[in-house]
């Protein structure tokens, strides 16, 4: 285990140490990642490096025209590197090369270019290997900037090596520089460029490009996007097939190019040259369109619709969903450096990704069981100097309003919450129980349950990440705790007080009546002289923000409504009425209160029923808690369509103004799900009668029920 942490501590480093500590002795064998050794070029050296720099002002070659500064100056660098440049050259063509540069007064200077058509990394000083071009005509007595130029024809060689290769510039004072690397140039400059050395019409590249080079991922279900394909040299035939080289299972492909989402998930797109099938290049498409949050109870084996989100975007181990490649008769989420054909990950190269799922958290609801199958060997230490984590799970409850990103390890704030601690060193499919989660900071919510991988850029242990059988069930449910806001149309009421609905009188004074659409009924019977208290649920928004709406279905003349909170549900002495805001309730119409003061320990709204007299009545229904919006809704409602109602499953939201959310509430007026689309989909729902909130811009809120068959 010693020598593990060791060389956990210091696998960066290229070399082998010994290290002493007191009796022990440790070797540590490092290793570094193989990889292709570039070809490399000697930076020159000059023979008066401190003197004043006479530069090249002008290169142009190919389609190479490149401009730079005329200022001789000790400041002004002596070798730029302009490898950034490039053109292609043809094999056997001849091209001009034009060189300006100043001479600082009326001096004599000269040209000297070589180009490693061998691509050995050597500029090659003689002049019988066809790498030094040295130029008799010299410049004289320019500034650089006046037109004054050199010029001359360089042909290709037909036997230069196909690809890229370095060009090197050199002007000298007085002679031709003497060599390309040591002393090569006096007063004079150094620049460096590349050259793409292609054959006629023979194809060397494929690049793809998406349009205007947005990144190439889809956001949207069943969305678009082209591809569009170049292949070099233009001479070439730009035909090219297009395929789909892994993850099928998330897009499908046209013939042209045209990506279209299928499912969740990254996958990778290959463009071959239909003249040379040897040249092609790949681009990886991300599909990641945020699904309608599930409901509580949940449950997700992954065998059927993969509606999970990852943050796989430029990682190079990502998230999957398919079939488990150590065992191919299950669906499971996993972790894969090659799309998916092996549940390993690629341990020299960190990476930091996350699969997610958005849950809507039910009203009341205050812990619940979370359990999910996992194996994750990963990368620890544990002993004499502690704990240590490398590369390892960590699963996560955060808002919905937090998107993971790639690359970005989510933190313990603003309200993430992190189930257990590391998922490490397990081999074998083993099952996480945890029946005491805290959701109740989610409760009315929809929350965002995330699996995160996290691995540094040195060894580790196969395999990576499996998570299967994922399910979150709630616990218990409080539905007299406070909430927000609500919304009663009393239609799964049998009684009053229910649904932690209470009132001041019991029958006859306060019934439910009606069959399909529901009203409290209040009735002052023989007392008609007394108060009659009609008492809602808890919030937690007495704030002088929220107002009380609520229509009058059946009235008597001369009663009286204020509207007020209460320090307790059952304690009517202490109610508060909202000053000068007394109603004579009116058959049929809506009412909307003042905002209600925010009062210290203030959690309960309640109406106040002043009958004046005996055998009086009022009725009501459609009962709402709500931020004030008073003059702003009324406006809105009359442009706000939902159809069709009754439905058989999908409703459709037509409205002009901006749909900030869509809340969606059961007969008991608990919230079962929340989203941002124009569509609702009730498919999964049972029969019955539903309330659909509907939050506008300007913080306009509209209600509307529907009828689900």
């Amino acid at each position: 285990m010693n020598e593990f942490y060791f060389t956990k501590q210091f696998r960066q480093t290229q070399f082998s140490k010994l290290v002493l500590f007191g009796c022990l002795t440790l070797l540590f064998v490092l290793k570094s990642a193989a990889q292709e050794t570039p070809i490399t070029y000697c930076t020159p050296t000059f023979s008066f490096p401190d003197a004043d720099t006479e530069p090249i002002t002008s290169v142009e070659f190919g389609t190479i025209t490149n401009v730079s500064s005329a200022l001789v100056s000790a400041e002004t660098p002596k070798y730029e590197d302009f490898t950034n440049l490039t053109t292609d050259l043809q094999r056997g063509d001849t091209y001009a090369i034009t060189l300006q540069g100043n001479t600082s007064g009326d001096e004599t200077n000269y040209f000297t270019i070589y180009i490693d058509w061998n691509q050995d990394g050597v500029f090659s000083n003689s002049l019988a290997t066809n790498e030094r071009y040295q130029y008799t005509d010299p410049l004289i007595n320019s500034t650089g900037t006046d037109g004054i130029y050199v010029t001359h024809d360089i042909v290709i060689p037909s036997d230069a090596v196909l690809g890229s290769t370095r060009m090197r510039v050199i002007k000298n004072y007085q002679a031709p520089s003497p060599d390309s690397c040591s002393s090569v140039a006096t007063f004079g400059q150094v620049e460096d460029y590349s050259l793409e050395i292609i054959d006629t019409n023979s194809v060397y590249d494929v690049v793809i490009n998406t349009p205007a080079n947005v990144a190439a991922e889809i956001l949207v279900s069943n969305g678009n996007l082209q591809l569009a394909a170049v292949v070099n040299p233009s001479t070439a035939s730009q035909e090219v097939t297009w395929s789909i080289e892994s993850n099928g299972n998330a897009i499908s492909l046209s013939e042209t190019g045209l990506v279209t989402a299928v499912n969740n998930g990254s996958a990778l797109v290959r463009a071959t040259s239909v003249e040379d099938d040897t040249v092609f290049t790949e681009i990886e498409i991300n599909v990641n369109a945020l699904k309608a949050p599930a409901l509580t109870d949940f449950f997700e084996d992954f065998e059927t619709e993969m509606s999970w989100s990852f943050s796989n975007q430029n990682q190079i181990n990502k998230w999957f969903i398919g079939v488990n490649p150590e065992d191919s008769e299950e669906h499971v989420l996993y972790l894969s450096k090659d799309y998916g054909f092996l549940n390993e990950y690629d341990t020299n190269q960190s990476s930091t990704t996350h699969a997610y799922r958005d849950i809507t958290i039910p009203t009341g609801a205050t812990t619940a069981s979370l359990t999910f199958d996992w194996a994750a060997a990963g990368d620890f230490y544990s002993g004499g100097w502690g704990d240590f984590y490398y590369d390892y799970l960590k699963v996560w409850m955060i808002p919905a309003s937090f998107t993971p990103v790639g690359g970005t390890a989510i933190s313990n704030e603003n309200g993430n919450i992190q189930i257990g601690e590391y998922f490490v060193n397990q081999n074998e499919i083993t099952t996480y129980v945890n029946d005491q989660v805290e959701v109740s900071s989610f409760q009315g919510q929809t929350m965002r349950l995330v699996f995160e991988w996290i691995n540094n850029s040195s060894s580790g242990a196969q395999p990576a990440a499996i998570i299967d059988n994922i399910s979150l069930q709630i616990n218990e449910i409080d539905l007299c705790s406070p909430v927000a806001s609500f919304v009663e149309t009393f239609e799964g009421f049998t009684a009053i007080p229910e649904q932690c609905w209470t009132a001041s009188h019991p029958a006859p004074m306060f019934t439910i009546t009606g069959t399909e659409d529901k009203v409290i009924q209040v009735y002052s019977f023989f007392s008609g002289t007394s108060d009659l208290y009609l008492v809602a649920p808890a919030v937690s928004t007495i704030d002088g923000q929220h107002v009380l709406e609520f229509t009058v279905a059946a009235a008597s003349d001369d009663m009286e409504i204020q509207i007020g909170s209460l320090a307790s549900a059952n304690d009517y002495e202490s109610f508060q009425a909202i000053e000068n805001t007394t109603i004579t309730p009116t058959m049929g119409t809506t009412y909307t209160s003042g905002a209600l003061p925010a009062l210290e320990n203030r959690q309960i709204v309640a109406l106040k029923i002043t009958p004046n007299g005996d055998h009086k009545v009022v009725s009501f229904s459609n009962i709402e808690w709500k931020t004030n919006t008073l003059g702003i809704n009324n406006l809105l409602k009359n442009e706000l369509q939902m159809y069709p109602n009754p439905t058989d499953g999908l409703v459709y939201i037509t409205t002009e103004s901006a749909i900030q959310n869509v809340n969606i509430y059961n007969q008991l007026g608990q919230l079962i799900a929340t989203q941002k689309s124009q569509t609702i989909d009730l498919s999964n729902v049972a029969s019955g009668m539903y309330v659909i909130q509907i939050e506008l811009e300007n913080n306009a809120t509209i209600t509307k029920k529907v009828i689900r068959n």
